[in-house]
C-alpha cells in the first residue's frame, strides 16, 4: 500500500472513530469524502457505516456518496470490459494494432 492511499484511509477514518466532529458538516464534507475515499471505499465492506459516520449521521448525504462511488466503479468496470468485447464483436484485438491510412484513417472504416 501507499503512503498515499494510507493517508486517504486515515483522513477518513479518523474523525469516523472518534464519532465526535468538532465543526459543522456540510455538502463540502460529502464532497471531501468522495474525493479522499473514491480509491477504496466503494470495495469497502463497512462502506455504509463509514460514510453514515463521516457525515455526522445524515443519511441521506451517506446514500448519495455510496450511490456515486458505486456508479464511478461500474464505470471503471465497463472500461476494463471494453477490450475484450470490441475484440468479441471482431475489433481489433487486445494488444492488437490497426492499420492506418494516410489522412487518419483506419482500413476498413468509414
Amino acid at each position: 500500500m501507499r503512503l498515499r492511499n494510507l493517508l486517504s484511509h486515515i483522513y477518513v477514518l479518523v474523525p469516523v472513530l472518534d464519532k465526535c466532529k468538532h465543526y459543522f458538516v456540510d455538502r463540502h464534507e460529502l464532497e471531501k469524502l468522495i474525493e479522499k475515499g473514491e480509491s477504496w471505499l466503494g470495495a469497502h465492506p463497512e462502506k455504509e457505516l463509514i460514510a453514515t459516520r463521516y457525515l455526522r449521521f445524515k443519511r441521506s448525504w451517506a446514500r448519495e456518496v455510496l450511490m456515486r462511488l458505486a456508479i464511478d466503479e461500474a464505470i471503471e468496470e465497463d472500461a476494463a470490459e471494453l477490450p475484450q468485447r470490441v475484440a468479441a464483436e471482431g475489433g481489433v484485438a487486445e494488444g492488437g494494432s490497426s492499420e492506418v491510412e494516410p489522412g487518419g484513417y483506419t482500413k476498413g472504416c468509414s
